[in-house]
């Protein structure tokens, strides 16, 4: 005899109020065997003495009745610590759900299942990482925290997939609104008063993590909040989830990934939210995909008012047909995310720049005195996307050359070698006739290997 049962504590499943005992069932159930509960037109008699009925009304809902005849409705919300669920094993797909609602079952190849009304089965997530995009929640910010007018990144992960991208910073989140309020920071785009821009942040899926994708579908769900309900605009805001055939990894502004497939999030202009607002949009990745993009912009390319913004927060891309709560990653896994695409020597906390200090800078201690060359290795704690740009960094002076901290002074210009690749950069420094054996010489450097 097979049995196979499980206890959850799950959030939104059904809770016995009040009851601090899981849900029985008398005996074992055999292999391809469930509990089906009969719909009631009235209360049904009471139970015996210490046991309760469990029944589906003719209202839809269900409820429980204990052996004192007390009637309540089964909330549907957090089980109490010492409450369980029970979920029989199916054979088969079950008949489909009442619109809105979504059964979870197991079956006989021991995964877990969601059905909704429509009759779509998908396996149920039950591990980690149903979070599609990186730095999701906007914790991260290797490049500094403010970015003006231009057409790069801002946040990691976070940018350039469209034409003049608008004013980007980090801010302090605020609550208010749908939002549960369990986050740190935002990501805010805005206007300067004075470029024609399209106020727009979009993040870009590579092409391998975009194949997986290719056939299914996928929702991508987060909150928003505006600076105002009107914004100096002549086109609506959107939110764009899309994909785009063409080269893998190429150009992905938004005349490429929304030609070949996109749902569109639009919000009114004259009826912008101002407290945080949840949304979520849903689209069948097409079968020849090579990129996924997502992100919110204004489609019009005009000068926006420098107190005209939108942002965003825990925003994220998972396979399915509905928005899943966010995903809280820890720090560390987010990070290194992240840093397949963009590394620093610089503290995490540190925009990259010239005269920055000596922290966390790439350094030796020279061995042979005057002009020589010498090289060091800098391993990548992560793995890049491709061989990556690097760009130098001088710890002690406006220029990008090594610096020697013993003489205050500066050293050679820094080089890579060609031999260079995701998982190592080899630098050299063209010492100078003032450089003495045992004296310390520092650089930092970035990595950029974005899309």
């Amino acid at each position: 005899m097979l049995k196979r049962f499980l206890s959850f504590i799950l959030v939104a499943l059904f809770a016995l109020p009040g009851h601090a005992g899981a849900i029985k069932y008398k005996g074992d159930l055999e292999t391809n065997e469930s509990v089906t509960y009969p719909e009631q037109g009235s209360t049904p008699s009471n139970p015996a003495s210490t046991k309760h009925k469990l029944y589906i009304k003719s209202d839809g809902d269900a409820y429980t009745l204990d052996s004192s005849g007390v009637e309540e409705p089964v909330t549907k919300g957090a089980l109490e610590a010492t409450e369980s669920v029970i979920l029989p094993e199916q054979g088969s797909t079950p008949a489909n759900p009442a619109a809105t609602k979504y059964k979870l079952y197991f079956k006989d190849d021991g995964g877990l299942y969601q059905l909704d009304s429509a009759g779509t089965e998908q396996r149920a997530a039950m591990t980690g990482f149903k979070n599609i995009l990186v730095n999701g929640d906007f914790r991260i910010w290797q490049r500094g925290t403010s970015f003006a007018y231009n057409l790069s990144y801002g946040p990691d992960r976070w940018g350039k997939h469209n034409f003049q991208s608008g004013v980007r910073s980090r801010q302090t989140f605020t609550s208010g609104g749908d939002h549960p309020g369990n986050s740190e920071y935002v990501c805010r785009t805005a206007g300067d008063g004075t470029n024609s821009i399209r106020m727009q942040t979009h993040q870009g899926i590579e092409s391998i993590n975009t194949i997986p994708l290719r056939g299914k579908t996928v929702t991508v769900s987060g909150y928003i909040r505006f600076s105002a309900a009107t914004i100096t605009s002549s086109v609506d805001f959107r939110f764009v989830v899309g994909y785009t055939n063409a080269a893998a990894d190429g150009s992905l502004d938004s005349s490429n990934y929304t030609a070949d497939g996109a749902v569109i999030k639009t919000w009114t202009n004259g009826s912008y939210p101002t407290a945080w607002e949840r949304f979520s949009a849903t689209i069948t990745v097409g079968s020849s995909a090579n990129n996924v993009v997502v992100g919110g912009d204004f489609s019009a390319q005009e000068v926006y008012a420098s107190t005209d913004w939108w942002e965003m927060s825990q925003v994220q891309l998972e396979v399915g047909s509905y928005a899943t709560d966010f995903e809280q990653r820890p720090i560390s896994i987010e990070l290194a995310l992240a840093q397949r695409y963009y590394q620093k020597t610089f503290p995490l906390a540190t925009a990259p720049a010239q005269n920055a200090g000596n922290e966390g800078a790439l350094g030796y201690r020279a061995v042979l005195a005057g002009v020589n060359n010498t090289m060091i290795e800098w391993a990548h704690p992560v793995r890049m996307r491709t061989s990556p740009t690097v760009t130098f960094y001088n710890p002690g002076a406006s220029n990008s050359n090594w610096r020697n901290v013993d003489d205050v002074g500066d050293s050679g210009a820094p080089n890579v070698q060609i031999f260079s690749n995701e998982s190592r950069t080899y630098i050299f420094n063209g010492q100078v006739s003032t450089d003495n054996v045992g004296e310390s010489l520092y650089l930092h450097a970035t990595a950029d290997a974005e899309l």
